[in-house]
């Protein structure tokens, strides 16, 4: 391990979870003397960077003051402009951008991007992060309705057979099909309906 990685702490033995948004946690009393206010930054590996929100449930309660931990939400919106490629091929980049780049890559700039925005309160990126957690939510790629008004034939019913994910989602024998991109949308609740789907759909 090179130098510069050990000054970011890379080498400490902190909470490293990857499920299939970067979360940082760090002392708060760096962010006590910076803007709590959201940070842009379109040329960067993380796009967004913001206090989480202040969830308390059960016996979890959330941060209440600048002596304790807090929860930093980052978020990367992979992106390919002015290629001239469609907006299929766009998501179907972007989604392998979020499921091949390593953990590490994403450490190593969650740290980058951290210490330049909070390192003038006295944040150390070796010492005041405690856990990373990147979830890597490659469905908000679905390619949703909003999609098909841009680029393609749209149809009066949502759900006419001719939409390429209607087609997609049709039983073949006793596999049935359910996910986000079988609503051709992103959200929650359009995989749990597509799921209850699916499951009716199976014979017998």
């Amino acid at each position: 391990m090179n130098s510069t990685d050990r000054k970011l702490g890379m080498n400490r033995p902190i909470s490293r979870r990857d499920v299939i948004h970067g979360i940082g946690t760090l002392s708060a009393a760096a962010l006590a003397t910076t803007s709590t206010a959201p940070v842009f930054a379109s040329n960067t590996h993380v796009h967004v960077a913001q206090l989480d929100y202040p969830v308390s449930l059960g016996d979890y309660a959330s941060t209440s003051g600048p002596d304790q931990p807090v929860i930093i939400a980052m978020f990367r919106y992979p992106h390919t402009n002015n290629q001239g490629l469609t907006a299929k091929e766009q998501y179907r980049l972007a989604r392998h951008d979020l499921l091949t780049t390593s953990f590490e890559t994403i450490e190593r700039n969650v740290r980058i991007q951290l210490a330049s925005i909070l390192g003038s309160a006295g944040f150390d990126p070796a010492r005041d992060i405690s856990g990373i957690t990147v979830n890597r939510w490659a469905h908000g790629y679905a390619y949703d309705k909003s999609s098909h008004a841009l680029f393609d034939q749209l149809y009066d019913d949502d759900e006419d057979a001719r939409y390429p994910h209607m087609l997609a989602r049709k039983p073949f024998e006793r596999i049935t099909v359910a996910n986000a991109d079988s609503a051709a949308s992103a959200m929650l609740e359009a995989a749990i309906e597509q799921g209850h789907r699916a499951v009716t759909e199976l014979p017998g």
